[in-house]
């Protein structure tokens, strides 16, 4: 299959690696060792011939139709094969080529479940769009599962940010506004929702897990200037890179999630 795909798309050029959900697996290999466990159970225990096959047929039915719900999902899982000059998106019958050149804006949307019974952690949804704000893919995974899908996103933004951040530092560097949905930063500060604050009015600058937090000298705890959610902004990669650069020369602490102090330096007002 990926030979197939990598022949009608030489442009694509080398393979780089290829992302697939296993979870559906892991949940047969559980239900394989239940099963196994039942079936010692009822061999070593003293029953007769009718109470085993009543014991013995509900187990093989359950393995049976797990076995038959694996395999379908299976064919129903996400498969994202990188390429040097980009991906293939490939579900089902559903199959999309997107190099890296075409993505121009990345939203990310993060919707947090308050259940104490849900642990399924948040869940993330990646949109990426072309130059004139059409919609290219949409991907969503929850934050405790799809490790595969996760890591090839992880891998698609990185690249997508190293194409995107050049030409952005350097429009930033020379006095222009970078506007990144309702975010706007330049060499002056910030400004959201048409108010502004001064790089040098910045003592914390926190990306969280879905909102950006930002507070200034003398804020209380519950107070801050901004609290900015993720799913407003695009291209947060690239947002992070341009703070980090005004971190470095304004004198305030950059944070990321899970809040790894990724720039902080001594304050000097």
């Amino acid at each position: 299959m990926i030979e197939q795909q990598l022949s009608s798309h030489p442009e694509l050029g080398a393979l780089q690696k290829t992302y697939r959900d296993q979870e559906m697996w892991i949940g047969l290999i559980v239900t394989i060792l239940i099963t196994i466990a039942a079936l010692i159970t009822i061999l070593w225990s003293s029953l007769s011939n009718i109470e085993y096959l009543v014991f013995l047929i509900p187990v093989v039915i359950v393995f049976v139709l797990i076995f038959i719900w694996v395999l379908y999902m299976d064919k129903r899982a996400i498969c994202i094969t990188i390429y040097k000059n980009g991906f293939i998106y490939q579900k089902q019958h559903n199959q999309k080529v997107i190099f890296w050149s075409e993505i121009r804006y990345i939203r990310c949307k993060v919707s947090i479940n308050l259940s104490a019974n849900d642990a399924s952690g948040p869940r993330y949804t990646y949109s990426f769009y072309n130059m004139n704000g059409g919609a290219l893919l949409a991907l969503s995974f929850d934050g405790a599962w799809q490790k595969q899908l996760q890591a090839a996103i992880k891998v698609i933004e990185q690249a997508t940010t190293a194409i995107l951040s050049p030409p952005v530092l350097e429009a930033y560097q020379q006095g222009e506004d970078c506007q990144f949905g309702s975010l706007t930063l330049s060499l002056q500060g910030i400004s959201y929702k048409e108010n502004m604050l001064l790089w040098n009015e910045i003592q914390t600058f926190d990306f969280g897990i879905d909102v950006i937090k930002i507070k200034r000298p003398g804020d209380r705890f519950l107070k801050k200037w901004a609290s900015i959610p993720l799913g407003d902004l695009y291209n947060l990669d690239v947002v992070k890179k341009l703070v980090e650069v005004a971190a470095s020369t304004h004198h305030f602490q950059m944070t990321t999630y899970p809040h790894k102090h990724t720039k902080q330096t001594t304050e000097t007002r």
